[in-house]
């Protein structure tokens, strides 16, 4: 598994968890920041894929993943059964965050860009 894939779903990880997190309990001003401290502190601390979701959860104050968001946690999961790809892709977490976060807020930017635009296509 290449690191631009493992970035690549450490940014989709980011988006479907941020969609948990609440702008009651984190200022929107610092959303991102807040992501990417989580991001890093989460991949820092885990020894386990289980430990990092928990920690990433606790950083950002989500009590419970969404359907959506345990899902996208789980299939990232299977993916990085092999223990060198998991130990990769903390290591680009801690290391990378930043770069991992311009990803996941393109990622999330073009996302939208396509609801609208299909949203403008259906309307016609």
């Amino acid at each position: 598994m290449t690191d631009d894939t493992l970035r690549s779903m450490a940014a989709e990880v980011v988006l479907a968890v941020m969609r948990d997190a609440s702008t009651q309990k984190i200022d929107p001003r610092k959303w991102w920041e807040r992501a990417t401290t989580a991001l890093r502190a989460a991949a820092n601390a885990a020894g386990s894929w289980s430990q990092f979701a928990s920690r990433l959860a606790r950083h950002l104050q989500i009590d419970t993943y969404s359907a959506e968001g345990g899902a996208k946690l789980g299939h990232v999961a299977e993916y990085l059964g092999n223990p060198a790809d998991l130990r990769r892709f903390f290591r680009l977490c801690r290391e990378e965050a930043e770069w991992i976060i311009v990803e996941a807020r393109a990622l999330r930017d073009a996302m939208r860009e396509a609801q609208r635009a299909e949203h403008e296509g259906g309307a016609s």
